[in-house]
Formats: structure tokens, sequence, C-alpha cells
């Protein structure tokens, strides 16, 4: 029997931070958001979808997964196991897809600090950052009451990664 696991959060929740994690300790995992034409944006009149992976620039714009395309890749999966790493603004349609999801949720304080990094390297605007945390309280306990198994990201990664597997057996 095959088993799909999501990891969610918002941005500076430490999702890649995980999927790294769990493939450095041999589990199968993988971010949706550098899976091809998993991400894409959400089209607005008279243009095309756009493409995006990993850490893109993506809080300007209304992104969104395949769901067909996720639907397709989880009934290819061959492991008995695997973990799916991401978030997109129309994710609360895939969470049914999986066994369970996984939401790494981190305080406000930490998201802010994890976010400062990727305001210079990246020109992402501190307005974005305050429009996510915005909406990160209502989105997580929409999340939590769909049955979604709240780990709190700001610890050490190691402890995230053994509460994830914990969770999971």
């Amino acid at each position: 029997m095959k088993t799909a696991y999501l990891v969610t959060g918002i941005v500076g929740s430490g999702k890649s931070c995980v999927y790294d994690e769990l493939t450095r300790c041999g589990y199968n995992a993988y971010e949706l958001d550098d899976l091809e034409d998993i991400v894409i944006k959400l089209p607005e009149p008279n243009t095309k979808s756009i493409k995006s992976s990993r850490h893109a620039i993506r809080s300007q714009y209304n992104w969104a997964y395949d769901l067909q395309k996720i639907l397709e890749l989880l009934d290819k999966q061959k492991e008995s196991i695997a973990f799916y790493c991401g978030v997109a603004g129309n994710i609360n349609d895939a969470v049914g897809f999986f066994a369970k999801t996984i939401l790494l949720s981190a305080s406000n304080e930490v998201i802010r600090h994890r976010l400062d990094g990727r305001i210079s390297e990246n020109n992402i605007s501190d307005e974005s950052h305050e429009w996510t945390l915005a909406w990160k309280d209502s989105w997580e306990e929409y999340l939590i009451s769909a049955g979604a198994i709240s780990i709190s990201s700001d610890n050490n990664i190691d402890i995230v990664v053994n509460q994830i597997i914990d969770s999971v057996k």
C-alpha cells in the first residue's frame, strides 16, 4: 500500500528545510514546487500561466497547484511512504488526496525573522509578509479543524522531523 503525506505551512514555516532533512535521513520526499508543471500562476485575462520553481518569487501572485497533476503524481508514486512538501493558494483542495496533513506552524516572530532574509535576497516587499501573517492563524485553525497535525517549526530541524515521523506512525 502506498501512503502519501502532505507537509505544508505558510511561507517561512520551514517546508524546504523539512524536505532537505527528510531526504538527508533517507525518506522519500518531494518539494511540490520543484515538480514539473505542478505549480502554476492562476491565469488572468489575456495572460498565460507561468510556471514556478523552488524559492521563486510568488508572493505577489496567486499561485496554485494543478490538482489533476498532483493526483497523477500520487497515482505514480512507487515508494510505500512519501512526503510531499509545499503550499499554494489552493492547497486546501489537495488536502484530501493525502493520508495525513502535517502543518508546520511557527510563531510570527520566527516567521518574520526567516522572511527578513528573503526580503533582501529576493527583493520581496515587507508588505507581502505582513499580508501572509494576517491570514496565518485563521488558515492554520482551518487546517487543524480539517484534521491536520500541527507541529511547531520553531524547534530545531531534527526535532521537527522526528515529530513528523512520529506523527505518521
